[in-house]
């Protein structure tokens, strides 16, 4: 396997990554660079860091878009680094969505770094909180019961 060295090289700036060739190529077709000899997956930095797990935890399953818009600004915000699972997924499959979320996939669920769940968590809770204390604070507004 040959690689290009070249760091402006397009592919590489395309997509991040080395391009790689058989080695009958001699000179990257995208830059015209001459290839070198890939070094072996056991000591590429690249290789190493793909094979390191990361450990992502669920801290919140929802069928709730609004709640799955307010949640994702708030990580956002916050800049933690999260994925939502089964979230493109819900009208995609079946009938989509019967009761708030399509039962074959299930609710979308908001998965974070190990490391960020207890932050994460606290955030969530910290809303939960001032939501429920907006509620209760309208409940004793004179104007919002007519």
């Amino acid at each position: 396997m040959r690689t290009c060295p070249n760091p402006a090289c397009p592919d590489r700036v395309r997509l991040g990554l080395t391009g790689e060739y058989v080695d009958s190529v001699t000179v990257c077709p995208q830059c015209g660079t001459p290839l070198i000899d890939a070094t072996p997956a056991a000591e590429s930095p690249a290789a190493e860091a793909r094979e390191v797990e990361i450990e992502m935890v669920c801290v919140l399953r929802t069928a709730d878009e609004g709640l799955a818009s307010l949640v994702k600004s708030m990580f956002d915000g916050d800049g933690l680094r999260y994925v939502v699972r089964g979230e493109g997924l819900q009208d995609l499959l079946g009938w989509g969505r019967v009761g708030g979320f399509n039962y074959i996939v299930g609710p979308a669920e908001f998965l974070v770094h190990q490391d960020d769940a207890d932050r994460a968590r606290a955030l969530l809770q910290a809303e939960a909180s001032g939501l429920a204390d907006e509620s209760t604070e309208s409940d004793d507004d004179p104007l919002t019961h007519g």
